[in-house]
């Protein structure tokens, strides 16, 4: 197993939370096994990496996403980061993320990071779960 299950809503990405864990009235759901099957290919091994670009980070593991309709299989970071982590800045180490989708759960958000592309349809189906898809900066 990849994470531990989580079924419980919490607060998203800027850390505004109330005392229902909800952010804005979205609820994270699902869990970590159920997000990257969501973006991950079939055939995608996960790949587990060291924290030499992200020294926050936790369970790192990279795969490569599902095709769509505009893109080819591309490469996407998987970890976790502390709440009060510099999440901008460890982007911003790679200049060829266009996008990346965030939640929080608890002490921590979970974050898919696309590499080498601009096609953010390859994260969009984490939005169901409550995740939000953003471009850096």
């Amino acid at each position: 197993m990849i994470g531990a299950g989580i079924a419980v809503g919490t607060g998203l990405f800027d850390g505004q939370a109330d005392h229902t864990g909800r952010a804005g009235g979205v609820a994270v759901s699902g869990d970590r096994d159920q997000w990257t099957a969501a973006v991950c290919a079939d055939d995608s091994d996960l790949a587990t990496s060291s924290n030499f670009l992200y020294p926050d980070a936790k369970n790192i593991v990279y795969c490569a996403t599902k095709t769509s309709a505009d893109a080819e299989s591309q490469p996407v970071v998987i970890g976790e980061w502390p709440r009060d982590a510099d999440l901008e800045a460890d982007i911003a180490r790679l200049e060829t993320v266009k996008w990346f989708a965030t939640a929080t759960v608890g002490d921590h958000m979970t974050v898919f990071i696309l590499l080498d592309s601009s096609d953010r349809t390859l994260l969009e189906p984490l939005s169901p779960f409550g995740f939000t898809v953003r471009a850096p900066g």
